[in-house]
């Protein structure tokens, strides 16, 4: 069974929100990134990267590209270092506080990941 558009759909707006939202408010990801230990003209560096590869996995979710498998597999690694670069280098009680926040965030990316996992393993075998 061929996965409904809503998929894509949902993940190209998340997508493409995480990409805006961060170049937007640049300065609340500039201080995660201070409290992870970056420095702030590599913070900046990694902040416009990460936006841009965010827009464009957005931009290839709507394109003929998103029946290749290594577009899947390649989100999936980037949501995967994400949350490895959270877990190593934020300091321990930021990081509690974005485990236990009522909202979430890290672990919203759970079912994010399976989905990437699942289209993955869906565009493989077509």
């Amino acid at each position: 069974m061929k996965p409904p558009n809503y998929l894509y759909h949902s993940l190209a707006l998340l997508w493409l929100y995480s990409g805006m939202i961060s170049l937007h408010y640049q300065d609340i990801g500039i201080d995660l990134l201070a409290h992870m230990g970056f420095h702030h003209q590599f913070s900046l560096w990694l902040l416009y990267g990460a936006s841009c590869l965010d827009i464009l996995f957005a931009i290839l979710i709507m394109t003929k590209l998103r029946q290749t498998p290594l577009l899947w597999l390649i989100q999936l690694i980037c949501v995967i270092t994400y949350n490895v670069l959270i877990f190593v280098f934020l300091p321990k009680t930021l990081l509690i506080e974005q485990l236990i926040h009522p909202f979430a965030p890290i672990m919203k990316n759970l079912p994010i990941m399976a989905m990437l996992l699942y289209l993955y393993q869906y565009h493989q075998t077509t």
